[in-house]
């Protein structure tokens, strides 16, 4: 770091030049891949115990309030998530028996003809996992939007203390769980809505 820092400050480039060695001891930095208090604070202490560190430090109060943030982002997260589950599924359900109140002439006839519940629900919840499908997407962008907009605050504190730190975006494992839960929630709700449908009709 001193070298760098000669190359952009011409006196301490003289300085430097005129010392035989650097006076400054070896410096490493560690970029963990825990943001946990505790399992920071224990590394901290196992580098200390190390016969060839002098002094190992780390900001305790920048890794709580960082942890702090982390844990309400999350909450929020959750909270977000658990808010637009029960909205697909109402919004879905409610769609799936605007299309069953449409098409009630031709679930009677269908019936008549001796189409079973199965053949006849079939349909509609196929078209609640395509809009589940659908939500589950939009939900995803909406949550990669939120997550962005946290990155931004985040970086800000980080920068106070000359950190750089972000909030890692969906991986494959996590976009395929909202997907599947998406359509998981698409399809219960058409069952249900399709369910009372033919109860109400009497099918069958």
């Amino acid at each position: 770091q001193l070298q760098t820092k000669s190359r952009s400050n011409q006196e301490i480039s003289d300085a430097v030049s005129q010392l035989g060695k650097n006076p400054l001891p070896d410096a490493f930095f560690i970029q963990a891949k825990s943001s946990d208090p505790d399992s920071l604070i224990r590394l901290k202490d196992t580098l200390q115990n190390l016969p060839s560190v002098e002094l190992a430090l780390l900001n305790t109060e920048w890794v709580k309030r960082l942890s702090s943030l982390l844990s309400l982002g999350k909450k929020l997260i959750s909270m977000i998530a658990g808010l637009l589950a029960i909205v697909l599924l109402v919004i879905i359900g409610n769609t799936v028996r605007m299309q069953i109140l449409t098409q009630k002439d031709e679930i009677e006839v269908s019936n008549l003809i001796g189409a079973t519940r199965s053949f006849i629900r079939m349909p509609f919840l196929y078209a609640g996992a395509l809009y589940g499908l659908f939500g589950g997407l939009m939900a995803v962008l909406m949550l990669i939007g939120i997550i962005q907009a946290f990155n931004l605050s985040i970086s800000q504190i980080a920068h106070l203390y000359s950190n750089d730190f972000s909030v890692t975006l969906f991986d494959t494992q996590l976009f395929l769980a909202v997907i599947i839960s998406a359509i998981s929630i698409g399809w219960i709700g058409s069952y249900i809505a399709v369910s009372r449908a033919i109860a109400s009709y009497k099918i069958n």
